[in-house]
C-alpha cells in the first residue's frame, strides 16, 4: 500500500479520508451554495447547469447535493438534463462541448473541480463563448498563465479585493 511507505511519519492528507491519517477537508458545499445563489440573486441566472464527478466520487456527489439544494433554496427546480458528469479531468471535453451544443438556453455553469473547468474554458474558447476567470491565492503552477486559467494573487491582494467587496467567494 502507498501509505505504508509513511508509516511513523507525521502525515496529513488535503481531502482524502484515509485511515489513521489526519484530514483537512473544504467546505466546498458551503461554497458552492455561496456561489449558486450569488448568481441567482445578483447575476440573475435562470439555467445554472452542474459539470460533477463520477457519481461513485464523494467530492462529486457532495457538490452535487449543493448544486441541488442551492437551487431548490433559490425556489428553482432540479432539473437533471442540466447536470453532466464528468471524470474530473480535462477529458471530460467532449461531454462538455456536447452538453453546451445542445443546452442553448443555458446562462451560467458550475463545475466540481478544476479541471474540468479548464476543459470548459477551453471548449468556450473554441466556440468562442464568453467566461469568467476566477482569481485564487495559491502558487501558479507549471504551464499556467496568469490571466488564462485564473488571476494569481498574493494572500494580500486577496484581502484587500476582500475588503473592497470585489470578490463573491473566498474559501481558506
Amino acid at each position: 500500500r502507498f501509505t505504508d511507505k509513511y508509516v511513523g511519519l507525521p502525515v496529513v492528507s488535503v481531502s482524502a479520508r484515509i485511515d489513521g491519517w489526519s484530514c483537512i477537508k473544504y467546505d466546498n458545499f458551503t461554497a458552492l451554495k455561496e456561489g449558486i445563489h450569488y448568481m441567482v440573486e445578483k447575476q440573475g441566472c435562470k439555467k445554472i447547469a452542474m459539470v460533477t464527478g463520477e457519481n461513485t466520487s464523494e467530492d462529486a456527489i457532495d457538490r452535487l447535493n449543493a448544486y441541488k439544494e442551492a437551487l431548490l433554496e433559490c425556489d428553482m427546480d432540479i432539473d437533471e438534463s442540466l447536470v453532466v458528469y464528468g471524470d474530473f479531468s480535462e477529458k471530460s471535453k467532449n461531454k462538455i462541448r456536447k452538453f453546451i451544443s445542445t443546452h442553448p438556453g443555458v446562462d451560467a455553469m458550475v463545475f466540481a473541480n478544476d479541471l474540468m473547468a479548464k476543459a470548459a474554458y477551453d471548449v468556450m474558447d473554441e466556440l468562442g463563448l464568453k467566461k469568467v476567470i476566477p482569481y485564487t491565492t495559491r502558487p501558479i503552477r507549471s504551464g499556467e498563465i496568469d490571466g488564462v486559467s485564473y488571476f494569481f494573487r498574493t494572500d494580500q491582494e486577496a484581502d484587500q479585493m476582500m475588503a473592497d467587496g470585489r470578490v463573491i467567494e473566498m474559501r481558506t
